[in-house]
């Protein structure tokens, strides 16, 4: 059985930690590697990315240091997603072969991410209500100061990265299968969004639906996600 690598990217504000559950969910092929952006989780005390490009250079450093030229697949959620496609084609640049899979969750397409609405020019305090709609978020960091000191600056960097980014034509398309993963009551990426990812392979890409979840379905159900990770991968493998 061929042995793959899965690298995982979190979302706005999130750590690499959010992804050391799957471990125990994962078939033993698969090696989970989280990638940790910087200023977060145990890169806590390292400055934020200042722009989207620092960013992704950050990421590849953390792949590079990890890849031993086997096969491998990203998952991305939400900004992940973006920072999972941006990273695909800075490793292809840099003469690495295409991933497997590529799994974009919770994750509009990279020409068309913004809203009219932009948060990250707000103050903290609005900009923290704000995201707190959006249900992500434990009620007890909102409770406790000390958390919102530390949570603050990273959610909103992460926002004014998302809301800064211009997408820039690629010179290839990806030749791997992407695969959509959406929740029905997501408010941030909408379902008629997601064929415009279609343009971005040559390969199949394939939509599947979690019933009754929000934006955060990758906490919430994540087991659910692993199974179809697992699932997919297999799959995959085999055609091969």
């Amino acid at each position: 059985m061929i042995n793959i690598s899965l690298f995982c990217i979190p979302y706005s504000g999130g750590s690499a930690s959010i992804y050391f559950k799957w471990r125990k969910e994962l078939v033993e092929n698969i090696t989970l590697v989280p990638l940790e952006p910087a200023g977060r989780g145990a890169r806590i005390r390292q400055p934020l990315s200042k722009t989207m490009d620092d960013a992704i250079e950050d990421l590849y450093q953390q792949f590079i240091t990890h890849y031993d030229g086997s096969a491998y697949v990203i998952f991305g959620h939400s900004l992940g997603g973006l920072m999972a496609f941006e990273l695909i084609h800075y490793i292809l640049q840099h003469g690495h072969p295409m991933p497997k899979v590529v799994f974009f969750s919770g994750s509009r397409p990279p020409d068309r991410m913004h809203d009219e609405t932009i948060l990250h020019t707000l103050a903290d305090a609005e900009f923290m209500r704000e995201i707190a709609k959006l249900g992500g978020m434990s009620g007890d960091v909102f409770r406790n100061k000390e958390l919102m000191d530390i949570f603050t600056p990273i959610i909103k960097n992460d926002y004014r990265l998302y809301e800064q980014y211009n997408y820039q034509t690629k010179p290839q398309l990806l030749s791997c299968p992407i695969v959509l993963l959406h929740g029905d009551a997501d408010s941030l990426v909408t379902f008629e969004e997601l064929p415009q990812w279609e343009k971005f392979t040559d390969q199949e890409t394939k939509t599947i639906i979690f019933p009754q979840a929000d934006h955060f379905f990758v906490d919430k159900k994540y087991k659910e996600v692993v199974h179809i990770v697992n699932q997919i991968i297999t799959e995959v493998i085999k055609m091969e």
